[in-house]
C-alpha cells in the first residue's frame, strides 16, 4: 500500500485527469483491486470452492433485479477461459494515456473462469501491477485487466457491455445467452 501511495505523488496527480479518483488518493484501493484474484486463489487452495468455475463479483455489483432475474439460477459456461467484460472498444491507446485520462475499458467487478485458470490470471495481474509501479504509475484493476489480457489473449474471452449499464453480466450471460450486439460509439 505504501508503494502504491508513493507512486501517486503530487507530480503524478497534477498529470492525471481525475486526480481525486480513489485509485490515486487511497493506495489501498489499487492494492485491494489487485488482490481480488489472490483472494479467489486462496479460496480455491483452501478447498472453499467446490465448483469447477469461480466468479468474482464485487460487493454491490448486483444491486437490483435489473442486474439479474432472481427466478432463474445463474448458469454460465466459461468455456475454459477467464471471461472479462468491457465497455469500450479495445484499441491501441497507450497505457500512459489510459491512466492519465481515466479511460475504463474492462469492468473489474465481474470475472468468471475455471478454477484452474485463476492462478495464471493472478500472475498476469501481478505482472501488470509491477509494470505500472515500475514506471511510477498506479491505477486500479480496470487498467491491470487491459494490460493482462493482450499478454495471453488466448486465455481470455471478452464480452462487450454497454458502459451505461455495466452491471448486467449476470442477466445478459446466463443459460447460454451471450449478451447482445454492442455498437460502440467514439469513446475518446
Amino acid at each position: 500500500v505504501a508503494v502504491s501511495q508513493r507512486k501517486a505523488a503530487p507530480v503524478f496527480l497534477v498529470w492525471a485527469r481525475f486526480p481525486n479518483a480513489p485509485e490515486f488518493t487511497f493506495g489501498r484501493c489499487a492494492v485491494r483491486d489487485a488482490l481480488k484474484s489472490i483472494f479467489v486463489n486462496t479460496a480455491i487452495e483452501e478447498q472453499a470452492v467446490p465448483t469447477k468455475q469461480v466468479a468474482w463479483l464485487d460487493f454491490g455489483y448486483v444491486r437490483d433485479t435489473n442486474c439479474f432475474d432472481p427466478s432463474k439460477p445463474w448458469r454460465f459456461d466459461a468455456g475454459g477461459k477467464i471471461n472479462l467484460f468491457h465497455m469500450r472498444p479495445i484499441d491501441d491507446v497507450p497505457i500512459f494515456k489510459v491512466v492519465q485520462r481515466g479511460y475504463v475499458y474492462f469492468q473489474g467487478g465481474c470475472k468468471i473462469g475455471p478454477s484452474k485458470a485463476w492462478p495464471a490470471f493472478s500472475d498476469a495481474i501481478d505482472e501488470a501491477l509491477a509494470g505500472l509501479l515500475s514506471v511510477d504509475f498506479v491505477d486500479d484493476e480496470q487498467t491491470l485487466l487491459l494490460m493482462a489480457w493482450p499478454a495471453n489473449g488466448g486465455a481470455y474471452k471478452i464480452h462487450a457491455l454497454y458502459s451505461r449499464n455495466w452491471r448486467v453480466a449476470i442477466r445478459s450471460f446466463n443459460e447460454g445467452k451471450t449478451g447482445e450486439a454492442i455498437q460502440f460509439g467514439d469513446c475518446r
